[in-house]
């Protein structure tokens, strides 16, 4: 399993070995397509993405998010199961409490 520190140790290893590193590793691959000058910043963002409208007749298509650090999400999914055990939901999606009010 990769960490965290894997990725930040292609900054800090002799040259050689960094490129060693690049010629295998998926997200340095990934870097070299986004910054092929190798100059600018990359970002690796903690999100949670849902989208709606995906069945066929929908007109339109809508994908919306949240980003968070890890901390921050954490504590939202401590809050959340706290919320869904004391309504006594094991889950909650919106298309059924839409459907219960006749939307």
């Amino acid at each position: 399993m990769r960490t965290e520190s894997d990725a930040r140790s292609i900054f800090i290893t002799p040259r050689n070995e960094r490129e060693d590193h690049r010629a295998t590793c998926t997200f340095c691959s990934m870097l070299d397509v986004m910054l092929p000058s190798g100059k600018g910043l990359a970002v690796v963002l903690h999100a949670y993405f849902d989208e709606s409208g995906t069945h066929e007749g929908a007109p339109i298509l809508c994908v919306a998010g949240y980003v968070a650090e890890p901390e921050q999400w954490k504590s939202f999914c401590a809050e959340w199961r706290g919320l869904l055990k004391e309504k006594e939901l094991d889950h909650f999606h919106m298309k059924k409490i839409m459907k219960r009010q006749g939307s």
